[in-house]
């Protein structure tokens, strides 16, 4: 949707995200998010629902606080942008060609939670306005 050639799933990436979203897990449900790597995305909600889904649908709607009309991206979305727009930048981020996601059920069945992690390759979120403007690009047939 935003202009970037489709990712390709990456085995290696997903296992080093399993990993990562199993170590998270072990922590428990209480578990502070803590990042393992560069180009990674986390996420963690409570219930028995396991469909990644959620994890990117609140990914993706970080978009509605990012600004394409501005020619320092990175500095008014990011460094001083009263949002966080993190997650989404390096979902959408064009230089990104691969991904890999784990997922990891914690807790016992009456409270339950679920970690999921996922890896890019390459990594986005780089820290400058020409690498934003690059590779954040605003959904086809959207003004810029």
């Amino acid at each position: 949707m935003h202009q970037a050639a489709p990712l390709q799933w990456s085995a290696s990436l997903a296992a080093l995200a399993q990993g990562w979203a199993a170590t998270l897990a072990a922590r428990g449900c209480g578990a502070e998010l803590e990042h393992s790597a560069p180009g990674e995305l986390l996420y963690w909600e409570t219930g028995d629902d396991t469909r990644c889904r959620y994890a990117v649908d609140s990914w993706y709607s970080e978009a509605v606080f990012y600004n394409f009309d501005t020619p320092s991206p990175f500095a008014d979305n990011v460094m001083f942008g009263s949002n966080d727009v993190s997650h989404f930048t390096q979902l959408v981020w064009a230089a990104s060609t691969q991904v890999g996601c784990g997922l990891q059920v914690a807790g016992p069945y009456s409270r339950r939670c679920m970690f999921v992690a996922c890896r890019f390759a390459v990594p986005g979120n780089s820290r400058s306005d020409v690498a934003h403007l690059v590779n954040v690009l605003p959904k086809v047939g959207s003004r810029r």
